[in-house]
Protein backbone atom coordinates (compact mmCIF):
# COMPACT_ATOMS: atom_id res chain seq x y z
CA UNK A 1 0.00 0.00 0.00
CA UNK A 2 1.01 3.50 -0.40
CA UNK A 3 2.22 5.68 1.94
CA UNK A 4 2.63 2.74 4.23
CA UNK A 5 6.62 1.83 5.65
CA UNK A 6 7.59 -1.45 5.38
CA UNK A 7 10.06 -2.51 8.47
CA UNK A 8 10.23 -6.07 7.50
CA UNK A 9 12.68 -5.54 4.37
CA UNK A 10 15.26 -8.19 4.58
CA UNK A 11 18.62 -7.23 3.85
CA UNK A 12 20.95 -9.03 1.96
CA UNK A 13 24.59 -9.11 0.96
CA UNK A 14 25.69 -7.84 -2.38
CA UNK A 15 25.38 -11.31 -3.68
CA UNK A 16 21.77 -11.68 -2.78
CA UNK A 17 22.22 -13.98 0.32
CA UNK A 18 20.63 -13.56 3.12
CA UNK A 19 22.69 -11.70 5.80
CA UNK A 20 20.87 -12.61 8.99
CA UNK A 21 21.58 -16.62 7.17
CA UNK A 22 24.95 -16.09 7.27
CA UNK A 23 25.71 -15.78 10.54
CA UNK A 24 29.36 -15.20 9.77
CA UNK A 25 29.48 -18.05 7.42
CA UNK A 26 32.32 -18.04 4.97
CA UNK A 27 31.38 -17.19 1.38
CA UNK A 28 32.79 -18.60 -1.42
CA UNK A 29 31.79 -17.77 -4.97
CA UNK A 30 32.94 -19.36 -7.82
CA UNK A 31 34.10 -18.06 -11.40
CA UNK A 32 34.54 -21.23 -13.36
CA UNK A 33 37.38 -23.68 -12.68
CA UNK A 34 39.63 -20.42 -12.94
CA UNK A 35 39.45 -18.45 -9.86
CA UNK A 36 36.89 -18.16 -6.43
CA UNK A 37 36.60 -15.36 -4.80
CA UNK A 38 35.88 -15.76 -0.97
CA UNK A 39 34.31 -13.47 1.97
CA UNK A 40 34.57 -13.32 6.15
CA UNK A 41 37.62 -15.53 6.75
CA UNK A 42 40.31 -15.11 9.29
CA UNK A 43 43.91 -16.49 8.31
CA UNK A 44 46.06 -17.78 5.15
CA UNK A 45 47.73 -20.89 6.98
CA UNK A 46 49.56 -22.06 3.84
CA UNK A 47 50.32 -20.38 0.53
CA UNK A 48 52.25 -22.08 -2.64
CA UNK A 49 51.21 -22.50 -6.49
CA UNK A 50 49.65 -25.56 -5.61
CA UNK A 51 47.70 -25.40 -2.93
CA UNK A 52 46.27 -22.40 -0.68
CA UNK A 53 44.97 -23.49 2.68
CA UNK A 54 42.57 -20.68 4.45
CA UNK A 55 41.46 -20.56 8.44
CA UNK A 56 37.98 -19.79 8.04
CA UNK A 57 35.36 -19.69 11.57
CA UNK A 58 34.72 -23.14 11.87
CA UNK A 59 36.91 -25.29 9.55
CA UNK A 60 39.77 -25.09 6.96
CA UNK A 61 39.05 -24.21 3.66
CA UNK A 62 41.83 -26.21 0.97
CA UNK A 63 42.02 -25.01 -2.62
CA UNK A 64 44.33 -26.87 -4.71
CA UNK A 65 45.23 -26.97 -8.33
CA UNK A 66 48.02 -25.65 -10.72
CA UNK A 67 49.36 -22.20 -10.78
CA UNK A 68 47.10 -20.75 -7.70
CA UNK A 69 47.98 -17.31 -6.90
CA UNK A 70 46.02 -14.98 -4.34
CA UNK A 71 45.18 -11.63 -6.78
CA UNK A 72 44.29 -9.94 -4.35
CA UNK A 73 42.93 -9.86 -0.41
CA UNK A 74 42.03 -7.56 2.46
CA UNK A 75 40.95 -8.32 6.05
CA UNK A 76 37.07 -9.53 4.57
CA UNK A 77 37.63 -11.06 1.27
CA UNK A 78 40.18 -12.14 -1.26
CA UNK A 79 40.25 -13.98 -4.84
CA UNK A 80 42.51 -17.05 -5.78
CA UNK A 81 43.07 -17.54 -9.58
CA UNK A 82 44.50 -20.23 -11.53
CA UNK A 83 43.40 -23.77 -12.56
CA UNK A 84 41.05 -24.63 -9.52
CA UNK A 85 41.08 -28.53 -9.37
CA UNK A 86 39.64 -29.66 -5.67
CA UNK A 87 38.04 -27.22 -2.59
CA UNK A 88 37.81 -29.22 0.32
CA UNK A 89 36.37 -28.73 3.69
CA UNK A 90 38.64 -29.87 6.75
Amino acid sequence: MRGQKNDDVTRTDSAGVFADALGGETLLTLIGTRAVHIENYRSILVYTDTEIRIQCRHYILSVSGKKLKICYYDKDEMKISGRLEVIRFE
